[in-house]
């Protein structure tokens, strides 16, 4: 019941709308190609994937129009480059996912992994901790701002909208990501489709994943069932 409930509440992250600061970093000034990225953005995915596998403390707060108050969660996230992105709740709730290349996959109670649909918007997670921009495919736009010691980085997509009963067509920023940090640590990310949730993460505290932790997560993704 947990993880259903998790995987639930994780789908309805990446598809709802969301307004935030940050707004800035959408500048002209700023966009920049995925395959033209500046050196300073080069360096930072460079940290991100060399430093070896990290797990922090982060603080995940969704606000709906729909309530009065955000719901906040919390929990521990562990974050192995080009591998897997583990996200353990610990409250309101326990529950525990892990998102990889080609999936995501439910944590049940004896450790087992059991691989479960994603909705095509949750991949761009496990792509953005990665920093690799090209797995998002065609119609985002990116940006950058800042060096390799403090950076914020923006992807949005954008989309043509024809009213009902109207005849002019409008441009509307479908999805919008803001992602900041500090070298090679990401610190942040606002998620946001459309104007009225709002989605934000932060990370703190980093520390080294240990070897045991990254060999039973290795056998886990060996291991996964159907």
């Amino acid at each position: 019941m947990k993880t259903r409930l998790g995987t639930t509440l994780l789908a309805l992250w990446l598809m709802l709308p969301v307004t935030f600061a940050g707004a800035a970093i959408f500048d002209a000034e700023n966009k920049v190609g995925a395959d033209s990225m500046p050196e300073a953005m080069l360096a930072i995915r460079e940290q991100i994937l060399t430093q070896g596998p990290q797990k922090a403390h982060f603080v995940e707060e969704r606000k709906f129009p729909f309530r009065k108050e955000p719901i906040c969660l919390e929990g521990e996230s562990s974050f192995i480059p080009s591998l897997a992105l583990i996200l353990k709740y610990t409250a309101p709730q326990e529950n525990t996912v892990l998102l990889y290349q080609d999936g995501l996959a439910e944590v049940a109670a004896n450790g087992t992994l059991l691989d479960r649909p994603m909705p095509a918007q949750y991949e761009n997670l496990f792509s953005l901790y990665n920093l690799n921009f090209k797995e998002l495919g065609d119609g985002f736009t990116l940006y950058f701002e800042g060096d390799n010691t403090h950076w914020s980085i923006g992807l949005e997509k954008i989309e043509t909208v024809t009213r009902a009963g109207k005849s002019v067509s409008v441009q509307t920023r479908a999805l919008s990501i803001v992602m900041q940090g500090r070298e090679g640590r990401l610190e942040s990310m606002q998620i946001s489709k459309g104007a009225s949730i709002h989605i934000s993460i932060s990370m703190s505290d980093p520390t080294a994943l240990g070897t045991d932790e990254l060999e039973r997560i290795k056998a886990q993704l060996s291991g996964r069932s159907e």
